[in-house]
C-alpha cells in the first residue's frame, strides 16, 4: 500500500449563534482515523497514514442542538482531491452522511453539498478560509 498524500486543514472553529450572540471555539478533534491534530490550538487536522484515496479524518467534540452554527476552516493547499469538511448530526467518517459540507477538489473547485447532493460551487486557492453553516438546527 502506498502512503497517502498529506492533506491538511487548519484553524478549524465551530460556532453557535443563539439570538444575537455568537461564540466560536477551536475544534477539539475526537474519533481520529489516520489523522493527527496540528497547529497552535491543535484545531487543524492532517492525514498522516493510509493509502491514496483512503479516508482519514475526525469528528469535533463540540456540538450544538439548536440555533444556527458553522464550521470555519482554512484549506492549506489545493492539490489533494476529495476533502470534505462540514456539519452533521452523526459522528462518522462517511462523507455521504455529512449534512452540510464543502468538498475540496484538487485544483480550484470547492463544491457546496447538502446531504452529499451538489448544490453549487466556488473557487478557492491555498490558504482560503471557508465556512459551512446550518441555520435553525432542531
Amino acid at each position: 500500500m502506498r502512503r497517502g498524500r498529506i492533506a491538511t486543514i487548519t484553524m478549524a472553529v465551530v460556532a453557535l449563534t443563539m439570538g444575537t450572540a455568537t461564540a466560536a471555539v477551536p475544534v477539539v478533534w475526537t474519533n481520529l482515523v489516520d489523522a493527527i491534530p496540528i497547529g497552535p490550538n491543535n484545531n487543524g487536522l492532517q492525514k498522516n497514514a493510509g493509502c491514496d484515496g483512503c479516508a482519514a479524518g475526525g469528528n469535533s467534540q463540540q456540538s450544538f442542538a439548536s440555533g444556527d452554527g458553522y464550521v470555519e476552516f482554512t484549506a492549506n493547499e489545493n492539490t489533494t482531491n476529495g476533502r470534505f469538511v462540514g456539519l452533521s448530526d452523526v459522528a462518522t467518517h462517511d462523507y455521504t452522511l455529512i449534512k452540510w459540507s464543502i468538498k475540496l477538489g484538487a485544483g480550484t473547485i470547492a463544491e457546496v453539498r447538502e446531504s452529499n447532493n451538489y448544490r453549487t460551487e466556488t473557487t478557492y486557492t491555498a490558504n482560503t478560509v471557508l465556512v459551512s453553516s446550518a441555520r435553525s438546527i432542531r
